[in-house]
């Protein structure tokens, strides 16, 4: 949660909801519960190592304004696995929905099956 300040907590905590702005909402805006929040502490996973030990890829546009990239360096870093890539596309936004990032998507899990599959065979 990233309202900013001790003023913003206390009116969300009153409201019960906070309004994150947003251009992806016809609305401008998405209405998040207060209890989803105070929920959501209790998953907080980049504190400690992450145990999934499977391969992991990671792709992160960095024009991202919604969750910046430097997440998924945090979330690389954080996983035990130890085969863990992280695929930066410096012209991409939060939704990555370009022809090349569908691509890249496609690219990237046809890769992931065909690693899978030679280690299950």
């Amino acid at each position: 949660m990233r309202p900013g300040g001790a003023q913003a907590k206390k009116e969300i905590e009153m409201k019960g909801v906070w309004s994150m702005p947003s251009k992806y909402s016809e609305e401008g805006a998405y209405h998040i519960q207060y209890s989803f929040l105070k929920e959501a502490e209790y998953h907080c996973l980049l504190h400690s190592p992450i145990p999934v030990n499977c391969p992991v890829r990671l792709l992160h546009g960095m024009e991202d304004d919604i969750v910046s990239w430097h997440t998924s360096m945090q979330v690389a870093d954080r996983v035990i696995s130890k085969d863990v890539d992280v695929i930066l596309r410096k012209h991409s936004d939060h939704r990555m929905k370009e022809k090349a990032d569908l691509q890249l998507l496609v690219y990237t899990i046809d890769d992931l099956i065909d690693k899978l599959s030679t280690v299950v065979n």
